[in-house]
């Protein structure tokens, strides 16, 4: 594709979320079970709603720019913790040894979410003029489209 006259840009994004699906939902409580963390739950994760990121796709396809690449992140970088006490809604919090997120999830899986990710979505700002204005990760969970 690089090597064609197709104009490409990548955009990638951070944990997606949004209409109660995705990622996040598993930090969802009922107020009695437990919300178990992906590890200790110190890590930070880059996150998007899954709204911001459509308009970002939408920007990106009319630049048309060359091999562009832009990384689709509202800018707010909570740890998992917050996320999981955010969507908890009553239910205990509980971390868990990386050994046992592994088992739980599947290495590479857990792996994944195990990884501190900061990114502030600057560049997607400046250059596409995308301006992200739905609900944070953390408002969503607390009392958005993730509440049952």
């Amino acid at each position: 594709m690089r090597a064609s006259d197709v104009r490409t840009t990548i955009v990638a994004p951070g944990i997606v979320h949004g209409r109660g699906a995705g990622i996040p939902a598993m930090f969802v409580g009922d107020g009695e079970h437990e919300v178990r963390l992906v590890g200790d739950g110190s890590q930070r994760w880059t996150t998007v709603h899954v709204d911001d990121l459509a308009e970002l796709y939408v920007l990106a396809v009319h630049r048309g720019e060359q091999d562009g690449y832009v990384v689709a992140a509202r800018g707010a970088n909570p740890t998992v913790r917050e996320i999981a006490e955010a969507g908890a809604h009553g239910s205990p919090v509980v971390a868990e040894s990386v050994d046992a997120s592994r088992e739980r999830l599947g290495t590479d899986f857990a792996d994944a979410l195990l990884l501190h990710q900061e990114a502030s979505g600057a560049h997607a700002r400046a250059a596409f003029g995308w301006r992200p204005s739905r609900p944070s990760l953390l408002e969503d969970l607390a009392d958005g489209s993730y509440v049952r």
